[in-house]
């Protein structure tokens, strides 16, 4: 039987090569599958990851000088008996926009039916307050802590350009893993 020779310059492929790269195979799938569901859930579905702490962007500078516009929160959930005067709340505008809005809650009073009656403020608003009501077993968000000027990319982001790019950028980046993964392992020699 005649011996097997190597080209020069190149190694025969060790069981420990072959294994390393099957592993990187198979993480790279993995990765991309993985990063493939989450476009779809937040693109598609429209549902964001659900996390211990929901990120938000302040939009405005009604909370100066604690919170600024473009800072970014972090909102832990409470129940709404577990929330305290000087606490910052996040909550549904009361007048019906659609908008959340962050700002101190400056009074908690028991009201009727086993509900809350909350009254905010903005602290740069002056005397103006929002009045709302939540069941004592409802969830409010709490602002948990934030990082100054980071929210300006999760806001650049809200919007369908920014949400066209990152998308854009996630397709470049899945079709490059592709092209990697498919790519014949040039440390192996050709039959």
């Amino acid at each position: 039987m005649p011996a097997t020779t190597v080209p020069t310059g190149r190694r025969a492929p060790t069981t420990a090569r072959r294994l390393a790269t099957n592993a990187r195979h198979v993480l790279a799938w993995a990765a991309i599958l993985g990063l493939g569901l989450l476009l779809v859930r937040t693109f598609v579905l429209d549902k964001p990851l659900q996390l211990p702490l929901e990120p938000r962007a302040e939009m405005s500078d009604s909370m100066a000088p604690e919170l600024r516009a473009g800072d970014l929160l972090f909102l832990k959930h409470r129940q709404a008996d577990e929330v305290s005067v000087g606490d910052i709340v996040a909550f549904a505008d009361p007048e019906g926009t659609g908008k959340t809005i962050i700002h101190r809650a400056v009074q908690i009073t028991p009201a009727s039916n086993g509900e809350l009656e909350f009254v905010t403020r903005g602290d740069a608003n002056g005397t103006s307050v929002e009045r709302w009501r939540i069941n004592r077993d409802g969830t409010v968000g709490v602002v948990a802590f934030d990082l100054p000027l980071l929210g300006r990319a999760a806001i650049w982001l809200q919007d369908l350009g920014g949400r066209t790019l990152l998308l854009l950028a996630s397709v470049l980046f899945m079709g490059l893993a592709l092209v990697r993964i498919w790519r014949p392992d040039r440390s192996e020699p050709q039959a």
